[in-house]
């Protein structure tokens, strides 16, 4: 008599095989009914416009890195890099000093009524950081930098004139200009040296 072990095992693998069968069949069909996402094309409409860094329409400034600021209050553009400001004694008229990388200059601002406005400007061969009115604000002081000198103007109504430039060393110690300070009198004009250089 033969043994019905083994067909009894036949029949159980192709039943397994059979419903493993119907699985996969189920699950070919339903792949073959979706639809891969399309590949998305830019066209003109929905193309987004190149966001370059600077003032943007809506007021914020956007930077190099994808950052951007939103200031509060009013903005006025002026040079590459303010390093110092002045108040006029008055409080009517401010003076921004620029010494980056394009020309040195400072700028004198209207802000006696909104919207402030550039009243002037004049340049400067090299500056740094000092910058001061003196007391009666009629003289403007601005540092020379390297050039071991403070550059005076005289300041009226928005305007800097007379241009002079007073020496603070001699050229051969290398004096660099940096902050300034005047006493309340007006006599007495400071300057400090950065780098370890001593005070004029």
């Amino acid at each position: 008599m033969k043994s019905r072990l083994p067909k009894f095992q036949l029949v159980f693998f192709f039943a397994v095989l059979g419903r493993f069968g119907n699985e996969l069949d189920q699950a070919a069909s339903l792949y073959a009914q979706e639809k891969p996402n399309p590949i998305p094309t830019v066209t003109k409409s929905n193309a987004q416009p190149r966001l370059l860094p600077g003032v943007q329409s809506t007021g914020a400034i956007q930077l190099p890195n994808q950052w951007s600021l939103r200031p509060a209050g009013e903005q006025l553009e002026l040079g590459d890099f303010p390093v110092n400001m002045a108040l006029h004694p008055d409080g009517g008229w401010l003076a921004v000093l620029h010494a980056g990388w394009g020309t040195h200059e400072v700028v004198m601002v209207d802000i006696r009524k909104e919207p402030n406005k550039i009243a002037s400007r004049v340049t400067l061969e090299q500056t740094f950081y000092g910058l001061c009115f003196s007391p009666d604000g009629k003289i403007l002081y601005a540092s020379g930098g390297e050039f071991e000198v403070v550059h005076a103007y005289d300041f009226e109504d928005g305007l800097l004139f007379h241009h002079r430039a007073i020496p603070v060393s001699p050229i051969k110690d290398r004096f660099v200009v940096g902050g300034l300070a005047i006493d309340s009198a007006g006599k007495t004009l400071c300057v400090a040296g950065p780098w370890a250089t001593p005070c004029g």
